[in-house]
């Protein structure tokens, strides 16, 4: 069997699990549940099992006039795995979560909201929650130990070779990387044709419909990160009644279409470097400008070796920026700009011409793609995304760029597929408005998001966080944003009005 993969509550992927043990599966011979042995990572006092559901939930057979009959014509099954840890106290109550991507493994994170581990114990979920409520995690299809899986994609992406000084060619650079995305979608689709189309938010929130209903839970407590909230958002919209609390960690709206993505992300790399260096004195941001400049001209000598502004392995300014949502990493990144600052002050003449980098084959996120590309059926031009590229770099930061590439053509070459998600922004009524929390510089879920998400939701609230974080809760050490968290999870109590809560340095990893 596959492993399940180990991810951070900010959808991340931190390495691999060990395969599941179940040589003495118990079969619920009433209900589409089977109970397994859990993992060697998880703690002991936690159960695990798969739920069977259909792989197309639509399906029709009477043709497309006919009445759906929930998938249950579909022979096709999927196998979603999950994992339950149970309340300690009087239950009141069950807790699930999302920890983004796509591709998180709600499983592979359990151990951490249990422990806190490897951010310590503040980084557990609070003990109120532990002691009242059933703690659920699940892999969406597709994703962990949750089957059937992509088989067949192994292509790369490439942006082409990128000039480490001068001015950017942005329609080369786009047309690059959408030609090879092309290609490695193209042949990951055709390998898949019975799982590909079918990997959408869609699915995923009837899943977790299933799973609800089969183990009996009456409403969710829901916490969802970075694309877990746009599965909260989804879920909500179609089952209103079954929720119960609604977090949205981190922002990715379920009504922005792929353009609009890119456009927000282009700009968010700027906002995320403005953030980070606000946390310091002035001089700071002045050396940061000096450093950006400087290495439009071409490289900067970091510890014996050239230090570019795209990145050749692990040196370049866009791999520096791109790691700011972890604000842990904030102390590294000053001291690598205050280094860089005197090399800028200290340089000569650069040497003309300055070598670009060489073209390099890039993994191509492949859940990812299939997942959003289903979610939302746009798919924006490679002048559109190059326009977005020339004003993002035109704007000071040349490496941010790439982002609005990435993130407007990651349906390159693919036709539309799977069914879009509900765009409307009629406001979502809940019987307990969400609680929308992210932080001002996020790097990967831009403010703005969450902002246009609160606005669509009836009575719901915004905590705005003054950090480049990505994912706040339990994670940054926040008094004020975990304190008012867990009040509304255990409580339904919102705070009176939008709240800002200011930086705070959690302590050490």
């Amino acid at each position: 069997m596959r492993a399940v993969a180990g991810v951070a509550a900010l959808g991340l992927v931190l390495g691999g699990a060990p395969a599941w043990a179940a040589p003495d599966a118990q079969v619920d011979q009433d209900g589409p549940i089977t109970w397994l042995d859990c993992p060697s990572y998880l703690p002991n006092d936690v159960d695990c099992g798969r739920l069977d559901v259909p792989i197309d939930w639509d399906v029709r057979p009477g043709g497309p006039a006919g009445p759906p009959l929930s998938g249950a014509d579909d022979p096709r099954r999927a196998s979603i795995a999950f994992a339950v840890h149970r309340a300690t106290g009087e239950r009141r109550g069950a807790y699930t979560f999302n920890p983004g991507g796509p591709g998180g493994s709600g499983v592979g994170v359990l151990g951490t909201w249990l422990t806190g581990e490897p951010y310590g114990p503040w980084g557990a979920l609070p003990p109120a929650i532990l002691r009242h409520y059933d703690v659920i995690a699940w892999d969406p299809r597709g994703v962990g130990e949750s089957t059937p899986a992509l088989e067949g994609c192994d292509g790369s992406a490439t942006y082409g070779e990128l000039p480490q000084a001068g001015p950017v060619n942005w329609r080369a650079v786009a047309t690059a990387y959408a030609e090879s995305m092309t290609e490695a979608l193209s042949d990951c689709f055709a390998a898949n044709p019975d799982l590909a189309p079918y990997l959408g938010t869609h699915y995923v929130i009837r899943d977790l419909e299933a799973l609800r209903a089969a183990l009996g839970v009456a409403r969710w407590t829901y916490n969802g990160v970075s694309y877990g909230t746009t599965v909260g958002m989804a879920y909500a919209r179609e089952y209103p009644d079954r929720v119960r609390a609604l977090v949205l960690d981190g922002v990715a709206p379920t009504n922005q279409s792929q353009l609009q993505q890119a456009s927000t992300m282009a700009w968010a790399w700027s906002t995320a470097l403005r953030t980070f260096t606000g946390r310091y004195p002035a001089g700071f941001s002045r050396k940061v400008n000096r450093v950006i400049t400087a290495l439009d001209e071409g490289p900067l000598d970091f510890r014996g070796e050239p230090y570019p502004r795209f990145a050749t392995e692990f040196l370049g300014l866009d791999r520096q920026v791109a790691s700011l949502w972890m604000q842990g990493r904030y102390d590294g990144q000053r001291s690598t700009f205050q280094a860089l600052d005197r090399a800028a002050r200290e340089r000569g003449p650069v040497p003309q011409p300055v070598a670009p980098r060489p073209a390099q084959a890039e993994p191509v996120p492949f859940i990812v793609s299939f997942v959003l590309c289903a979610d939302r059926p746009d798919r924006p031009t490679v002048e559109q995304v190059a326009a977005i590229a020339e004003t993002t770099a035109s704007a000071g930061l040349t490496a941010a760029g790439l982002q609005g590439i990435q993130r407007g053509l990651w349906c390159a070459g693919l036709p539309r597929i799977g069914v879009p998600l509900d765009a409307s922004s009629v406001p979502l009524r809940l019987a307990n408005a969400a609680l929308v929390v992210n932080a001002t510089g996020d790097p990967k879920t831009p403010w703005l998001r969450a902002r246009v998400a609160a606005s669509t939701i009836a009575g719901a609230r915004l905590i705005s966080y003054t950090g480049t974080q990505h994912g706040l809760y339990r994670r940054v050490g926040s008094t004020c944003v975990d304190a008012a968290i867990t009040r509304y999870l255990t409580t339904l109590r919102l705070p009176a009005g939008d709240m800002n809560c200011s930086f705070s340095v959690a302590p050490p990893l």
